[in-house]
């Protein structure tokens, strides 16, 4: 046997039972998922056949209302609109007087992003009374248990877990000013040409910024298919051990990456001593940002750190913020950046497949730009050798830079930064002077891996010039090649001739920088 699930939230009980804060008409349908989850929400309810029957048991009814009894009454853990002793005893008159088994009809309705279930036509009004009209929102569940391919039943269910985060809530304001400085911008994106050291700048900065909190910060990679849903959050399946110690699914809002860093932002700034806490993007505009943010992007446009407007949120967030902060859901029905939340980003204009930003999202962040030849001494004096040829990489990469410039104006953001490749993985360490203790704890480094260079050099440089930076000017560029259209010749032609087989302009510009880097 399957069971399924799904929170009721207020927004779907009648208005009787509706939150007190609730200000909400209600709707006769159950949110059980995305969109995402659609095929398999389908294939749990046999596709909705025609052939299935949902069966509700009075039983199960009057069990569920001798568990709220309580509730009705006292309303301990939530406030309700208009129930009371005499609501509880007219249903529980109603309840009793049914037959022992009552069938009806559910079918799928879904739109852009969410999936829901409802009662068919037929069924509204039986439906309406025995779930809507009894179901007290927040602290119950609509359990569905599948029986076989076609019978199913369901029930109401106490959430013994949102009883438990009811009693620890707290009615304090929540802080979003901590008051926590630092030298470093919220929102900041850095861009340049590949190769400039965009992520190993925010990384030296993030050391900076969290004094080495590892815990402190999360990364996430933008691609083309990354959505809201998972920046931000959505209900997902998540398999859980019931009561008698069997497996079931359940539908549970898991955050994104964005929620998450603002969870731990906004539980430390209620603290004494708040902390700063960083969510990295990698390649931002790999993504379509504007759909990725939605209208969390208003979000970023903060004074003193806080955001300027608030947005609101949805009913599944608001939950998942109540029993996350333990508060009340009307402390968390809109939110707001705290100002100890830094959002830091990478951006490669030049790549291809990437989205342009519109002025608006572009606005609330703080641009910086990294130089082409920014750290370059760090790479200076490294040579390999191509038969028996030697080169010096930086000389190299900058005369093909400036080639691509001033010959094919090719732009800035599509040249070669200083760690275009990563000379860490290739160098060859030189012992210390162990007889010397002012040298013995220092590291040197005279050379590097050639074959592994080569390797790397022909996979990455050549391709990277082949398939992009030089893509339109091949023939022009690869000069010395017989066929510059194909790659493999390209690579293999190199091994031979070097920078032969380039531009004769290249072997020029080398010269030129080789001569002057020994000045």
């Amino acid at each position: 046997m399957e069971i399924q699930k799904f929170n009721i939230p207020s927004s779907f009980v009648s208005k009787k039972l509706k939150l007190d804060s609730d200000a909400g008409a209600g709707e006769a349908k159950l949110f059980v998922g995305s969109k995402g989850n659609e095929d398999q929400l389908k294939s749990f309810f046999s596709n909705f056949s025609d052939f299935t029957s949902y069966k509700i048991h009075k039983a199960d009814l009057l069990d569920y209302l001798k568990t709220v009894k309580i509730e009705y009454v006292g309303q301990k853990y939530n406030k309700y609109k208009e129930i009371d002793y005499d609501y509880f005893k007219m249903v529980e008159e109603y309840v009793s007087k049914l037959e022992d088994s009552i069938e009806i009809k559910l079918e799928l309705y879904s739109d852009e992003k969410r999936v829901y279930i409802r009662p068919t036509e037929d069924y509204k009004k039986i439906f309406n009374s025995l779930i809507r009209n009894l179901a007290l929102p927040k602290i119950t569940q609509l359990v569905v248990e599948r029986i076989n391919e076609f019978e199913f039943v369901i029930k109401l269910e106490v959430d013994i877990n949102k009883l438990y985060t009811s009693e620890l809530v707290t009615n304090i304001e929540l802080v979003y000013k901590s008051n926590f400085s630092s030298v470093f911008s919220l929102n900041r994106v850095l861009f340049g040409a590949p190769g400039t050291g965009k992520s190993h700048k925010l990384g030296e900065d993030m050391v900076n910024l969290l004094e080495n909190a590892e815990k402190d910060y999360e990364r996430v990679t933008f691609h083309p298919d990354y959505t809201f849903s998972q920046f931000v959050g959505t209900y997902k399946p998540v398999p859980i051990i019931n009561k008698d110690g069997k497996e079931e699914i359940s539908y549970q809002y898991v955050p994104g990456p964005f929620i998450r860093s603002y969870v731990k932002a906004l539980k430390s700034a209620q603290t004494d001593n708040p902390k700063p806490y960083l969510l990295l993007i990698e390649e931002i505009n790999r993504a379509k940002v504007a759909a990725v943010f939605g209208d969390i992007f208003q979000l970023l446009d903060r004074t003193n750190g806080v955001s300027e407007y608030p947005i609101r949120t949805s009913e599944d967030l608001r939950q998942y913020l109540a029993n996350e902060l333990k508060v009340s859901e009307d402390q968390v029905a809109t939110l707001t950046l705290p100002d100890n939340l830094y959002i830091w980003a990478t951006m490669n204009s030049a790549d291809q497949g990437v989205f342009p930003m519109d002025t608006a999202f572009k606005r609330r962040w703080d641009f910086e730009y990294l130089e082409l030849d920014g750290g370059e001494a760090e790479i200076e004096g490294y040579k390999f050798n191509v038969g028996s040829q030697t080169y010096e990489w930086n000389a190299l990469r900058k005369a093909l830079n400036e080639v691509l410039s001033e010959d094919y104006k090719i732009n800035e953001d599509k040249l070669m930064g200083p760690f275009f490749i990563k000379l860490d993985s290739y160098k060859i360490e030189v012992k210390s002077d162990a007889s010397n203790p002012a040298e013995s704890d220092k590291k040197s480094y005279e050379s590097i891996l050639n074959d592994e260079f080569l390797d790397v050099f022909k996979n990455k440089v050549l391709m990277y010039l082949f398939d992009d930076a030089a893509k339109q000017k091949r023939k022009d560029f690869f000069q010395g090649v017989e066929n510059s259209n194909r790659y493999s010749v390209i690579c293999k032609e190199f091994e031979a001739k070097g920078l032969q087989i380039f531009a004769h302009s290249v072997s020029k510009k080398y010269d030129d920088f080789a001569s002057s880097d020994k000045d």
